[in-house]
C-alpha cells in the first residue's frame, strides 16, 4: 500500500511480512516514526527520488521494537534522527 507522508507515525503490526511504499515528497521539517510491533519482517521504501540520509530508499525491520525517527530536510531527502535496529539499503 502508499502514503502520501506528512507527520505520519506508522506502526508495523502485521503477523506475516508486508511490503509499505512511501509515496509523495515530504516537506521540510515532517517527522515520520516507524515501529515494528511483531517479529513479521516488514520492509518499508520511499520512492525516487526521495532517500533516507542520502543513499538508501528502504528500510527493513525484522523484530519487536526495531524502529526509526526520520526528519525531512528537504522534499527529497529524509534524515535519521534514531535507528534501533532497522537495516538500510539502497
Amino acid at each position: 500500500s502508499g502514503a502520501g507522508v506528512s507527520k505520519l507515525h506508522l506502526v508495523l503490526n502485521h503477523a506475516s511480512a508486508i511490503n509499505y511504499t512511501i509515496t509523495g515528497a515530504p516537506t521540510a521539517g515532517d517527522v515520520l516514526a516507524i515501529i515494528a510491533s511483531t517479529t513479521a519482517a516488514h520492509t518499508v521504501v520511499v520512492t525516487t527520488p526521495v532517500t533516507v540520509d542520502g543513499t538508501n530508499r528502504t528500510m527493513t525491520l525484522n523484530a519487536t521494537g526495531d524502529s526509526i525517527m526520520l526528519i525531512a530536510r528537504s522534499a527529497t531527502r529524509w534524515d535519521i534522527i534514531s535507528n534501533n535496529s532497522v537495516t538500510l539499503s539502497a
